[in-house]
């Protein structure tokens, strides 16, 4: 088992084929799962000190071609009253990053309307393109789009909204097509 903390809040942990079978991850809805996520996270929090208990956990599972798996694991809510003791609590709050939505595209003609349709309401955030070879998917990451807008609704016409959490995944096993400015270079294509 290799542990990996990407942030404050978030670990990547990689398991072999092997472990993932003695956690019974290839069962979809086990409890043994469950119960066996509940001891890897302690098994964690011994090895790393990444905190577990009381907090609102995601995790993300991706199975890898050797049968073990990928799992990223994020806090949802960071202790904020811990900056307020260090007098930091509004320079943090001046310092936020815009939220960064990742999308997955099964067609280039999909991405190619997302894209014209994104640049003729004159979208202007940053946004990048990657593209997953074993899936044949495209992945398209905007900023500050959300499905939940409703001037962005038509992205489920074309899209899946995947969790932000997974942008680190994407970026590290995924092939970049577009680094900077995918909206402008693709709706030039259509």
């Amino acid at each position: 088992m290799d542990i990996l903390r990407i942030g404050s809040d978030s670990i990547k942990i990689s398991l072999d084929g092997r472990e993932a079978q003695e956690l019974h991850l290839d069962r979809e809805d086990s409890e043994d799962a469950k119960s066996n996520f509940v001891n890897l996270m302690v098994k964690v929090k011994e090895r790393v000190n990444f905190k577990v208990l009381g907090e609102k956990l995601v995790a993300e599972y991706f199975s890898g071609r050797d049968g073990g798996y990928e799992i990223f694991v994020s806090r949802l809510e960071v202790d904020e009253d811990m900056y307020k003791d260090r007098g930091i609590q509004q320079e943090i709050t001046k310092r936020v990053k815009p939220s960064l939505s990742p999308f997955s595209l099964e067609s280039f003609e999909k991405l190619l309307d997302v894209t014209n349709r994104l640049k003729n309401m004159g979208y202007s955030g940053s946004s990048s393109l990657y593209y997953d070879d074993m899936r044949e998917k495209y992945y398209i990451i905007l900023e500050d789009v959300s499905i939940k807008d409703l001037k962005y609704a038509f992205m489920t016409e074309y899209s899946k909204s995947i969790k932000p959490h997974t942008l680190p995944y994407i970026k590290e096993h995924f092939r970049c097509i577009c680094k900077k400015d995918a909206v402008n270079t693709l709706s030039a294509l259509k």
